[in-house]
């Protein structure tokens, strides 16, 4: 939107300033009120910058010149929200765009650039959540309203990566109209590495190995190869989801030359240690996970040690179930002081294998007692202040699962070490991790790591909307130190 809609402003700062000069001489004036329009100049110039907090106290003060539900003050309350949303303040993210866009006309044709800009937001929000249905339903609205072939084929390509999980015929077609349109397009090579990329992971998760394995060197090859040097989180990525494609393909030789380009096991400094609190999902449920289900999920540890941008990668069971592995995930946490010597770029972006567990909760055997103990003081007429027998036995038994989680992490350096138990174990820490890097990753980075059978995948892999063709990054947020989210969004 240009900074004309409040031409008429600088009229009413005029009669303003000529009233306050004939009575310069009897007094000073107090500073004049920013009018509407500096305000609204102001907190664009905010929205470019890296300061989103003062972005969004200028878009509040701005949204509150205006009466709610009139069209200024939904453009204000919109950006208000994409502010909100850049501070990783998802939940009142999606309040606030949500409450804008509802007051926005949805026919002016000049707030189309708002109107995406908010259905990509909202589809973000909706995929952290791991609500690849309601995602897939806002990357549509964003398509609808991208003015140029640019959006709509990064809106294309955001709902076709939650397709593959929820309608692999959707993203097949998502792709093919995204691939007509790049085809009319001067896309560089790292956007055309990034539909690619799309295709290989369709493939993947709908059993086409062979495809999949075919298309892997021809991502990476766009990304320039296998090179040694002035490698980034993109290469690194191409390379682990074609070691993947090859090792399913049973191209075991390829596979390994992937894998030694992922820079996996590089790292000298921290261990990427089990989380406190790391439970696989039951098998059973609505997802009706089985025992022989694998699912590659990939995800990133924040500063607090809680768990973002968690998304599956492949699964052999069906999207569904790789949803299911990856809604565990998400309620996984890691111990801020166990993660203080390993470098961000380790953490950012972590890879697994995982299968269910077939174990069942099992009460604490203090818990039996305290309520054995309880009823036999009732039998004797005595009455207790309260108990916390029980509590400490269920403390006792988090504690002990922490140490034995910490001691398994323990033993996983990044040379490659690994921890991985089977389906039946009913272990509380399993799936298989690893940590390492590529020395050469540009920007800060991450790990990967996906266990299939004997062999081991793993690399740095970038966050999901890494490429130009995309209009947000979708790992610019407050959860990435500052240092690291300028080298990661650039």
């Amino acid at each position: 939107m240009t900074s004309t809609i409040f031409a008429r402003a600088g009229l009413v700062g005029l009669v303003v300033a000529t009233g306050t000069a004939a009575i310069a001489q009897q007094a000073t004036p107090p500073a004049a009120k920013p009018s509407a329009q500096q305000q609204y100049d102001a907190a664009t110039a905010l929205d470019q910058g890296t300061d989103a907090n003062a972005a969004l106290a200028a878009w509040t003060a701005f949204a509150a010149r205006f009466e709610p539900g009139t069209r200024t003050w939904a453009i204000g309350t919109v950006r208000k929200g994409g502010a909100l949303y850049r501070l990783a303040r998802l939940d009142e993210a999606a309040k606030t765009i949500r409450t804008g866009l509802a007051a926005l006309p949805a026919t002016d044709a000049t707030l189309a650039e708002d109107r995406f800009n908010a259905h990509m937001m909202l589809g973000k929000i909706a995929a952290d959540s791991l609500d690849y249905a309601d995602a897939t339903a806002e990357y549509g609205k964003a398509e609808a309203a991208a003015t140029d072939d640019a959006t709509r084929v990064g809106a294309m390509l955001a709902g076709a990566r939650m397709q593959v999980f929820t309608d692999p015929a959707a993203a097949q077609g998502a792709l093919d109209r995204a691939d007509a349109i790049a085809a009319r397009m001067n896309l560089g090579k790292t956007d055309q590495a990034a539909l690619a990329q799309a295709r290989l992971r369709l493939l993947l998760n709908t059993g086409r190995f062979a495809e999949a394995n075919r298309m892997g060197p021809r991502v990476v090859n766009l990304l320039g190869g296998l090179t040694l040097n002035k490698v980034d989180l993109r290469d690194v990525a191409a390379r682990s989801d074609a070691a993947i494609a090859a090792l399913l393909a049973r191209d075991a030789d390829t596979a390994r030359e992937y894998m030694a380009h992922t820079g996996a096991g590089r790292s000298t400094k921290g261990n990427f240690v089990a989380a406190n609190l790391m439970e696989p999902p039951a098998c059973g449920g609505d997802a009706d996970l089985k025992p022989d289900d694998v699912a590659v999920v990939q995800f990133g540890v924040g500063d607090d040690g809680t768990t973002f941008n968690v998304e599956p990668i492949y699964s052999s069971g069906g999207g569904q179930k790789g949803l299911a592995f990856a809604r565990a995930v998400r309620g996984w946490v890691w111990t801020p002081e166990d993660l203080k010597t390993l470098p961000p770029f380790f953490r950012y972006s972590v890879r697994l294998e995982m299968r269910c567990s077939t174990s069942f909760a099992r009460p604490s055997i203090w818990q039996d007692f305290d309520s054995a103990f309880g009823d036999w003081l009732k039998t004797k007429g005595i009455a207790r202040a309260g108990s916390d027998v029980g509590a400490r036995g269920g403390a006792r038994d988090a504690t002990r699962r922490a140490q034995e989680c910490g001691k398994l992490g323990a033993g996983a350096r990044h040379s490659g070490g690994e921890r991985h138990a089977d389906a039946q174990s009913g272990a509380r820490c399993r799936g298989t991790t690893g940590t390492g890097g590529q020395g050469g990753c540009a920007g800060g980075g991450s790990v990967g790591y996906a266990r299939h059978g004997q062999a081991a995948v793993r690399g740095c892999h970038p966050h999901p909307a890494g490429t130009r063709i995309l209009a947000r990054p979708t790992l610019c947020d407050g959860r990435i130190a500052d240092a690291e989210r300028k080298a990661l969004c650039r």
